[in-house]
């Protein structure tokens, strides 16, 4: 999936803006159904467009 932002959230970042638990964000990333790119052995980023994406997945209802 192409991005078109360079801007990027850790998963402690997404759960607070998200209003969910940084442990849900892991489960979401490891399920695929946040697409997030992992840098070196542990550390996890999500791109702002992924963090829109399910932002109106939520004001949706979906």
């Amino acid at each position: 999936m192409k991005t078109t932002s360079n801007f990027f959230m850790t998963p402690e970042e997404t759960a607070a803006y998200l209003g969910i638990s940084k442990i849900t964000v892991y489960n979401y990333i490891k399920s695929k159904k946040i697409l997030a790119f992992k840098l070196g052995n542990s550390r996890w980023r999500i791109p702002i467009d992924e963090i829109n994406r399910i932002t109106s997945l939520q004001n949706n209802g979906t």
